[in-house]
């Protein structure tokens, strides 16, 4: 595979102000991906885990090393929300979802 696939991603971690209020911080890591085709049977056992509607879903290969828990990434200027991640040794497949309602 050519790891060709710019993909960014993003991470949320929240502290506080002086007065204690929440405040988000975002920060984003660049890498590059592998982008796995998905076959209808695993598109069916997403759709079996409750997640409805019309949606964008994209799996991407990276190296474990790169991935720390990221709730996001980003694709061609689109965020993702990753609903499921597989480890596969010194690989992890990412698999994400992007409602097409979102924009």
């Amino acid at each position: 595979m050519l790891w060709a696939e710019p993909i960014k991603l993003v991470a949320e971690t929240f502290t506080y102000d002086e007065v204690g209020n929440p405040v988000g911080q975002t920060t984003q890591s660049s890498v590059f991906a592998n982008e796995m085709k998905m076959n209808s049977n695993d598109i069916a056992i997403i759709q079996d885990a409750g997640f409805s509607g019309f949606a964008e879903i994209h799996r991407f290969e990276i190296w474990a090393h790169d991935y720390s828990g990221q709730m996001n990434v980003e694709l061609k200027g689109k965020t993702l929300s990753v609903i499921s991640v597989q480890p596969r040794g010194e690989k992890v497949w990412i698999t994400c979802r992007r409602e097409l309602s979102d924009g």
